[in-house]
């Protein structure tokens, strides 16, 4: 898993990483930041990842929001954008309806 909620790496470092997954054979699942970053989740798929560990997720609305995000239309709300074209034409990034793996993180509130 490549954790950006703890490291700090900049996307064009986890862009890399996801590349030399994809290069060994292995399936890249990111981690970003908590909370609901979904142009960031949309970034991450974008570059390459196939799959997201959401960090930070509160309700059940908030678990389907974020797996919404990742799926294509009519199932979600993703879309395609222009930066995903180098990940795709080097064979990288998912095809449209291609599965995705999405799992919302979630963490109750504290009690009062």
């Amino acid at each position: 898993m490549l954790d950006i909620e703890h490291s700090g790496r900049s996307f064009e470092t986890i862009e890399q990483q996801i590349a030399h997954a994809h290069g060994a054979g292995l399936v890249p699942i990111v981690k970003p930041r908590g909370g609901h970053r979904f142009a960031e989740h949309e970034l991450l798929l974008d570059l390459g990842a196939q799959g997201l560990i959401v960090p930070w997720v509160e309700t059940g609305a908030e678990a389907a929001a974020i797996v919404r995000g990742t799926r294509d239309p009519p199932d979600g709300t993703r879309a395609w954008r222009r930066c995903a074209a180098p990940a795709r034409e080097q064979g990288r990034s998912r095809s449209a309806g291609e599965p995705i793996s999405a799992r919302p993180m979630v963490i109750p509130a504290a009690p009062p």
